[in-house]
């Protein structure tokens, strides 16, 4: 009965180890007939994410153009507005100057004391006519009365500025 139990377990065995040679070589088939990306695949797909990244610096630079713009007319509105509140609380007149050789403007006092001065970007220009120069009186209104013209990226602004109240608006010219 030993004889005839140890040729069983040998059979066994034999056929255990048919099943995992198979196994083997299937596993070994399975792996080699998997295909990964091959060079030219791979350039393809980075010539494809560098074509579309290279369209995206125009639009920034357009949306860039755009906060430069916004940025520049709220800044010098604010500035007006500074220089008209300094005429209101000391009850004195606040100077605007502006000088277009040096692309600067200014806030200061009758002594030529400066509160506040600015360089003016690049791709700015201001024209003032004949209100380059003009103050603030003690109660918070203008001397005169006028326009500044401001063009920022090839757009027009207008800053009106009201005698009367001191008041300015600032408007955008159509094309």
């Amino acid at each position: 009965m030993e004889g005839r139990l140890l040729s069983l377990m040998v059979t066994q065995l034999s056929k255990s180890e048919g099943k995992i040679n198979r196994i083997k070589t299937s596993l070994l088939n399975r792996q080699s007939n998997q295909a990964g990306f091959t060079l030219i695949e791979v350039l393809l797909i980075l010539f494809i994410i560098v074509t579309m990244l290279m369209s995206l610096p125009p639009l920034f630079h357009s949306v860039q153009n755009t906060i430069n713009e916004k940025y520049f007319l709220q800044q010098y509105e604010e500035d007006l507005f500074y220089a008209q509140s300094l005429a209101l609380s000391r009850r004195r007149a606040v100077y605007y100057q502006y000088d277009s050789n040096k692309k600067i403007y200014k806030i200061t006092d009758h002594r030529g004391n400066v509160y506040l001065q600015r360089q003016v970007p690049d791709d700015v220009v201001i024209s003032h006519g004949h209100l380059a120069n003009f103050r603030f009186v003690g109660d918070g209104n203008i001397n005169r009365f006028g326009n500044i013209w401001v063009q920022v990226n090839g757009k027009k602004y207008q800053i009106f500025i009201s005698i009367g109240s001191g008041r300015f608006e600032i408007f955008e010219e159509s094309s």
